[in-house]
């Protein structure tokens, strides 16, 4: 099998949490992957907007699968796929987040927008202090649809009763994202169904595609890739979806891989 693309995760993958530049020894890594004519893509939980121009030049990426796989955007920043949450699913979240209180940062595709808990949510989201802009602190809104299309929640607190609201929200996936953060998204689509859209544009089939990840919200693309190559650091769902494990992501996991299976 020839692989044409490679895709890959970001954060427990690429680069540590929420970093704005990969692992050193990534870069030339990725490089050297494109001369040899892969096409290069990042498909993270992260919207776009919080994969900054440094580290788009660094990797090389030509297109990012964001948010979960709910906004697929080109390189020149054209959107290629747009999978927003109900109103009604995403104003009743907004709801029990204030009558519960915890942190929850409802991500748009422009912003984040939190409705309780700001304080809490940016200091423990991991977002660079000099993109806290992008993080609206929207406490005191009393109609939060002003705020337009909603693709993915992300929230802090205990993940039992955040997975107790599957039977509330069933039109909402929800997945635990940290040991005590949770994130939902619209049932029936993931990062693998964004980078089937993706593909679609490129004329790529899966089956020539390479994907990295390390976490829950990785384990679609990396069972049904042509190759699915989890993190030595990742967890112990993404390593059993996969076809091989790799290093760990500071150990230059992705370097290892590659050269394992002869691509570089």
């Amino acid at each position: 099998m020839k692989f044409k693309a490679l895709v890959f995760d970001l954060d427990g993958t690429l680069t540590p949490l929420a970093a704005q530049h990969c692992y050193p020894e990534v870069a030339p890594v990725l490089h050297l992957a494109k001369e040899k004519g892969l096409h290069i893509f990042i498909a993270t939980g992260r919207s776009s907007f919080f994969v900054m121009k440094d580290l788009r030049e660094e990797t090389g990426v030509e297109a990012i699968v964001s948010a979960n796989g709910m906004i697929v955007i080109d390189k020149d920043e054209n959107t290629l796929a747009f999978h927003p949450i109900k109103k009604e699913t995403f104003l009743e979240f907004v709801r029990d987040s204030r009558e519960k209180n915890y942190s929850a940062g409802f991500k748009f595709k422009d912003r984040i927008v939190v409705f309780n808990g700001y304080e809490h949510f940016l200091a423990n989201y991991g977002a660079a202090k000099e993109n806290h802009y992008l993080i609206i602190n929207a406490e005191d809104c009393e109609d939060p649809s002003v705020y337009g299309d909603c693709v993915d929640i992300f929230m802090f607190g205990d993940p039992d009763y955040f997975f107790s609201l599957r039977e509330r929200f069933p039109d909402l996936t929800l997945i635990l994202a940290r040991k005590q953060a949770c994130e939902a998204y619209p049932k029936g689509f993931n990062k693998f169904t964004g980078l089937q859209e993706l593909l679609n544009s490129y004329g790529i089939r899966e089956d020539e595609v390479i994907a990295f990840g390390d976490s829950e919200n990785d384990e679609e693309m990396l069972k049904r890739c042509g190759l699915g190559v989890a993190m030595g650091n990742g967890t112990e769902g993404a390593k059993k979806a996969a076809d091989f494990v790799t290093l760990p992501c500071d150990q230059d996991g992705i370097g290892h891989a590659l050269r394992h299976f002869g691509i570089l």
